[in-house]
């Protein structure tokens, strides 16, 4: 088979509108290319359909993810210095005592506090309110502590 488009056209008649009728002959590259190229469109315009069809339905579903992820959630533990600075945590996996060992004496007597995913911190109190309503932790205490969101989230201490 020849990779050559080839293709003879061949007048026959004319039509009382105005168009004509030809006799097309091509070779086998130029037919196999013709009904690629027909099926690719054929193929487009179906998904295209379907698509449209479907948009509602994957519109809600978009709407409902983006719920989801707006929905504000206790990310991992941080500490707040007496001087005012906040150190997270480097995951969720470390505790507030893991991330006052490695501060130092900077961290001594420092609050323990949560990042959140709206990147603000919270108290412990704030943060079983915020951990139950995301439905993160089932049932928090008053304060929330680093080994229950640890536990929620099936992940081990670091």
């Amino acid at each position: 088979m020849t990779d050559d488009i080839q293709f003879t056209m061949v007048f026959e008649s004319n039509n009382d509108d105005g168009s004509a009728n030809y006799k097309l002959d091509l070779n086998e590259y130029t037919t196999s290319k013709l009904v690629e190229i027909g099926v690719i469109s054929l193929l487009k315009e179906h998904i295209e359909q379907e698509r449209t069809k479907r948009g509602s339905i994957y519109n809600r579903a978009k709407m409902m993810i983006g719920k989801m992820m707006d929905k504000l959630k206790v990310i991992k533990p941080a500490i707040k210095e007496k001087s005012g600075k906040v150190v997270p945590a480097k995951s969720v996996k470390e505790s507030h005592d893991d991330i006052i060992k490695r501060e130092g004496k900077a961290a001594k007597g420092a609050k323990h506090d949560f990042m959140l995913s709206d990147k603000t911190v919270a108290t412990r109190t704030k943060a079983a309110k915020v951990a139950k309503a995301a439905g993160e932790v089932k049932k928090p205490g008053k304060k929330l502590h680093s080994h229950e969101l640890r536990q929620a989230l099936g992940v081990k201490k670091a």
